[in-house]
């Protein structure tokens, strides 16, 4: 600054008419776009979830069937496969898929009674047809006073060594017991059809649901006739039916069959039913031998 000037303040800048007038439009516009940015963000539609919950519902109805529908199969395996001796007396049966085609025995009130099965081929049938030419008449005609112990099961000295098992080895090498045909006098019944019986024709029954009523009169059996699973009762199915089979006489021929009246009379006592028995062909299963 040259030397004797006073220095003076600084005017403001001085800008032309034209850029003041861009600048004001420029502010205008942003402060205008702000809310209009503001409403556009509220404006925006809510996101719609009747379509999710409705498919969730759904997938939630799908589940709830499915899981009905395995609690019902699985219950109906559970009643096939009741009443296993192995397990001391199950809790249920299969469903009867319908009447019984073939001759059956019945009580007196009309209610049927499951034949016997034979576990018998049909390459084997000469044995059955051997066992339907013996009459109950011709076996009960025989003197029989020789069997009055009703705890042991009667069997002709002449048959046992027919009874007995043969033992061979599977492929394996393992010891098999392998049985012949052999024929004997039975008492066979449905299940079902034994325990509703029971619990209308004996007291000691009549609040015993199915599993309990079969586990007391398995037991009444052991302790009146000596008999028990395996050893004079056997189980097997017949249309999907549980069938109870007990062993009154064995032999391996039909017209040597023992009828022990003793026993008899006294089976029919505990079921309170004067029903005959039937003559029958079977094939005890093979099972492997244990030493």
């Amino acid at each position: 600054m040259p030397h004797g000037r006073r220095d003076e303040p600084a005017l403001p800048i001085r800008r032309s008419a034209r850029i003041q007038a861009q600048q004001n439009v420029s502010q205008t516009t942003i402060e205008n776009r702000t809310p209009q940015l503001k409403r556009r963000t509220r404006a925006l539609p809510e996101i719609n979830t009747d379509s999710g919950n409705a498919e969730g519902d759904r997938c939630h109805k799908r589940n709830l069937k499915a899981k009905s529908d395995d609690e019902g199969s699985s219950s109906v395996h559970q009643k096939i496969a009741a009443l296993s001796p192995h397990e001391d007396i199950d809790t249920t049966t299969a469903k009867p898929k319908g009447k019984c085609a073939k001759r059956c025995v019945r009580f007196a009130d009309g209610e049927p009674l499951a034949p016997v099965t034979d576990d018998v081929a049909p390459d084997e049938a000469s044995a059955k047809a051997a066992a339907a030419a013996v009459t109950i008449e011709y076996l009960a005609s025989r003197p029989n006073e020789s069997w009055s112990n009703i705890k042991e099961m009667p069997i002709p000295p002449e048959a046992l060594p027919h009874l007995e098992p043969a033992i061979t080895r599977d492929r394996k090498g393992r010891l098999l017991a392998r049985y012949s045909i052999r024929y004997a006098l039975v008492f066979s019944f449905d299940v079902e059809a034994l325990h509703r019986h029971l619990q209308r024709r004996r007291p000691k029954y009549r609040r015993l649901d199915l599993s309990l009523a079969m586990h007391a009169l398995v037991a009444e059996l052991q302790s009146e006739l000596g008999i028990k699973f395996g050893d004079g009762i056997a189980y097997s199915t017949v249309d999907d039916k549980l069938v109870y089979t007990f062993f009154m006489s064995k032999s391996n021929r039909p017209e040597t069959l023992p009828y022990p009246v003793a026993r008899i009379r006294k089976f029919q006592e505990i079921i309170n039913h004067p029903i005959t028995p039937l003559i029958v062909a079977n094939r005890p299963r093979a099972h492997r031998v244990r030493r």
